[in-house]
Order: structure tokens, then sequence, then C-alpha cells
């Protein structure tokens, strides 16, 4: 009898560390529309031995008396919901941040500054996971190799890698595209002119590889409404080495 029970918490423990079924885990959905129920043997009614009690004979050791370890749970405990650690528990690792696919952005940074960026991954199993990583230059990683938290059970941790790059000048970049620049004016004090209003401003995106100068030739705008700016407003952007503002 007790290898049948122990291999069908085996069983259950498998089925609810399948990846993509993290609600398995999440002690308010796993038992689904009898996560409430009241009642001698019900979800919310307290177990025994661990509450002090037994249905037959005397208490079990040490849930005895006053003792430390008696403590009142039910079913939707933590530590009831989460398997215990079986050899055919599978293990996962899924890239958290920044989503699959995507890169890792160094946005906002200040030039010549060392800059640091981490890729999120999470571990979800019972053993540690070491993971290696390497990256092409100008970029490197702090950490050639890390290794996840050792996992208390059957759950999930997280591991950094983090990337570390030196801007060059501004206006320069080693590689993807030069974004989030738009919302610089909020940090200077200053206001964004297309707040509220669609279409309001002109933004203009160069994507460069290397420090060679970038000349734009023939470019027109056309004013079609002219307003008195606003009094000790400051609105100024960095432009390379060069500053622009109206005050």
């Amino acid at each position: 009898m007790f290898l049948l029970h122990s291999n069908v918490d085996r069983l259950f423990a498998m089925w609810q560390g399948q990846p993509g079924q993290e609600w398995r885990l999440d002690p308010d959905q796993v038992y689904g529309d009898q996560s409430n129920t009241t009642g001698a043997g019900s979800i919310l009614d307290p177990m025994h031995p661990w509450n002090g009690t037994v249905q037959f004979g005397s208490p079990i050791d040490p849930w005895i008396g006053a003792s430390a370890a008696v403590e009142s749970k039910n079913c939707r405990h933590l530590s009831v919901v989460r398997p215990p650690c079986y050899d055919t528990l599978p293990l996962t690792v899924e890239q958290v941040s920044p989503a699959a696919g995507d890169p890792v952005r160094f946005l906002d940074v200040i030039e010549h500054l060392p800059t640091a960026r981490a890729l999120r991954l999470r571990v979800r199993g019972c053993t540690e996971v070491t993971v290696t990583a390497a990256v092409t230059a100008p970029f490197t990683v702090l950490s050639a190799s890390v290794t996840s938290p050792h996992p208390n059970g059957f759950e999930a941790t997280d591991l950094l890698i983090w990337v570390l790059c030196t801007p060059g000048a501004a206006g320069s970049a080693d590689s993807g595209t030069l974004t989030g620049w738009q919302n610089w004016a909020s940090g200077t004090g200053g206001a964004a002119a297309a707040d509220g209003i669609s279409g309001a401003h002109v933004r203009l995106i160069v994507q460069g590889r290397t420090a060679t100068q970038v000349v734009l030739a023939d470019m027109k705008v056309r004013v079609v409404e002219r307003n008195a700016p606003i009094t000790g407003t400051r609105v100024s952007k960095g432009c390379g080495d060069q500053w622009h503002g109206v005050g």
C-alpha cells in the first residue's frame, strides 16, 4: 500500500510539473471548483497529523501537544501543493526577459560609461542549472558561467546573465536601433511636444555601426502653425557633443 501511494504521488507530481501548466502549482487554482470546500476531509479542513490530532489512535510524534512542530494547515498550504523532488520530474529553462527572440538592448546610456543589462532565465525543477555564455566584441559578459540558486524542492528560480557594454560617443551605435530618446524631456524639466497631440513632432532615427559622421541633405520641414514658447520651459536634447535648446 505504501508503494502504491508513493507512486501515485510521483505521477501526480509529474503532472503538476509539466511545462506551461504553472496553474497546477498554484494553491488557488489546482483544486478547481473544490478550492473553498469546508467540512471533514475537505480542502480547507486542517490536516492530520500536522495539527496535533489524528482520526484514530494517539497523536504522532513530533506533532504532539504544545510541540513547536504542530501546525494547522490545509490542502492549499504551499508545502502540500508543491511536490517533493522525484528524479522523474521535468527540468525546464525559459527565457523571461527580454522576450525570446528579442535582443538585450542598451537604451538611455551615458557615453563611455560601462553599463550592464541582464538576460533573465527562469529555471523550474529540483536541481541547480549552470549556464555558460559568451558574446562577441565589443560586448562582454560579467561571468562566463552562472549557476541558479539551489531550489527548495520543486520550484522556479531566476538566473541572470549580465552583459556589459561600454557605449561610444553620443550618436554612435554598435548594433541595434536607437530608441527611447523621445522620453528625454521629462528628465530635463521640459515637456514633450507630442504629449496628447498626435503628429506634433518629428522623430528621426539614424542607425550606424561606426563613429563615421552622418550627413543629412535636402531635409525639409513644413511649419503649419506657430505659437509663442512657454516662458520658463527648457527644451533641449544632446546631439553628439552639441546641445540645442530654446528657453
